[in-house]
């Protein structure tokens, strides 16, 4: 006869290691608290992380800036932006038109925004030159730009973007 199958047929009581099982549902819910914990702690004592200054007040002015954007987009003003490129300097030329024709007296600014770089950006006044073209000069590196140009006149403003790439 086998005495190992009769000596484990007569064994079928828990083994001892089964009297940790208890113990490991427990330890797992004291890691999940504790952890928990620590996330808790964290969101309560440290930086909120607001961005935007007076965000609330911000939120309840949308509803003017959408309207303002209307208004906006409903002017028929045209720009063609161009920048050309020498060794030394870059020369921004914006000519206006309203419905086909000169659009003259306007204050046209031009920011000049690297959207792959923070830092570089640049901020132009362009200043008349006649027949409704707007000039100014400056530096700028290779590689590529996104011009935002905006022009106010008589109290109403319209914003054109032009991507570039300087060579």
């Amino acid at each position: 006869m086998n005495t190992k199958a009769s000596s484990c047929a007569d064994n079928n009581g828990p083994r001892p290691s089964d009297r940790w099982i208890p113990w490991y549902f427990v330890l797992f819910f004291v890691v999940t608290c504790s952890v928990l914990g620590f996330f808790s702690y964290l969101a309560i004592h440290t930086d909120p992380g607001v961005v935007t200054n007076n965000a609330y007040q911000k939120g309840l002015d949308y509803d003017r800036i959408i309207a303002a954007s209307d208004q906006s987009s409903a002017l028929p003003w045209q720009a063609n932006i161009i920048l050309r490129q020498s060794a030394a300097v870059s020369v921004l030329e914006v000519t206006l038109k309203d419905n086909h024709q000169i659009l003259e007296g306007a204050t046209v600014e031009a920011w000049l925004m690297r959207p792959t770089k923070d830092g570089m950006d640049q901020h132009w006044q362009l200043k008349p030159a006649g027949n409704g073209t707007y000039l100014a000069e400056g530096q700028l590196p290779q590689g590529a730009w996104n011009i935002h140009v905006t022009v106010m006149l008589n109290g109403r403003q319209k914003q054109f973007i032009k991507p570039i790439v300087v060579s």
